[in-house]
């Protein structure tokens, strides 16, 4: 399976195949996103609620969690001065809704109003 970056527990950020295919502001604005992942802690509260099965009895309110951590990751790449690259990269994604994701248009849509 293809990637364009990751997050891990262990607080690195893992690049996949697709990332060089970035510009180079989006790869500025996606390692940006990763690195509010770590700074917040998501891939940790994520592995809590699964390793305590709270994500399986209780999916909808884990993929609202996995949505907010979105946000908040986008709103860090955002502080930290790359809000448009992130938006660049954003644009050339799909524009479905996945579970756990929040829509593309509405992670743009914050990352250019605030």
């Amino acid at each position: 399976m293809s990637y364009v970056a990751r997050a891990t527990p262990w607080g690195s950020i893992q690049v996949g195949e697709m990332f060089q295919w970035l510009t180079p502001d989006e790869q500025i604005g996606v390692l940006a996103h990763e690195t509010g992942h770590i700074e917040h802690d998501h891939a940790f509260k994520r592995l809590l609620w699964v390793f305590s099965l709270r994500a399986v009895f209780q999916p909808e309110k884990y993929f609202k969690m996995c949505e907010e951590q979105e946000y908040e990751a986008d709103a860090f790449a955002k502080s930290e001065g790359c809000a448009e690259g992130l938006v660049s990269f954003l644009h050339r994604c799909s524009h479905g809704k996945a579970l756990g994701y929040p829509r593309i248009h509405d992670r743009i849509k914050r990352l250019q109003n605030g």
